[in-house]
């Protein structure tokens, strides 16, 4: 379990869930709706060109637990392929590997792409600049990330501890 190869691992995990973000962002903004300020949100509530279109908090708390478990599997995975053989070594693994990109998400996507760097605006919400440009709410997902990471972390480390190797 090489310092390089983590670096490494870690640089992929942060292009490819960039990528996933911004093609998300490209397809539909509304994917992302929960994720907007609340100013932004009540507003898009407000629009009547985005009636039908704002996900409800079901449907995407349901989307978020199923891919925590995907990506729980791939964590798993990834811990295994780079010499984790114990839940001590994986969970280590995950969790770092996990931080990065939460880390890499709250700052440079969103406070310098998406606050500053007014990387996305929607529609209709334009004159709510200071509403966009509040980067305590990204800050405040990002600890409450944290705590998910951990129970990815955890149930990765589970299955690595678990596998017969």
């Amino acid at each position: 379990m090489s310092p390089a190869l983590f670096a490494a691992e870690a640089a992929a995990a942060c292009l490819l869930f960039s990528a996933a973000v911004w093609a998300s962002l490209r397809r539909d903004p509304m994917f992302w709706y929960q994720d907007f300020p609340p100013a932004v949100r009540e507003r898009l509530r407000a629009l009547p060109e985005y009636a039908g279109r704002i996900p409800e908090l079901r449907r995407t708390a349901a989307r978020k637990v199923s891919v925590a478990l995907v990506l729980a599997a791939l964590l798993a995975g990834v811990a295994l392929a780079s010499g984790a053989r114990d839940f001590t070594g994986a969970f280590g693994w995950c969790f770092a590997l996990w931080t990065v990109v939460n880390l890499w998400d709250a700052l440079v996507l969103d406070t310098l792409w998406f606050s500053w760097g007014r990387g996305v605006r929607i529609p209709g919400t334009e004159d709510l600049e200071d509403a966009y440009l509040d980067v305590r709410p990204h800050w405040i997902a990002f600890l409450a990330g944290e705590a998910i990471g951990l129970a990815v972390s955890v149930a990765s480390a589970a299955t690595v501890a678990v596998l017969p190797l």
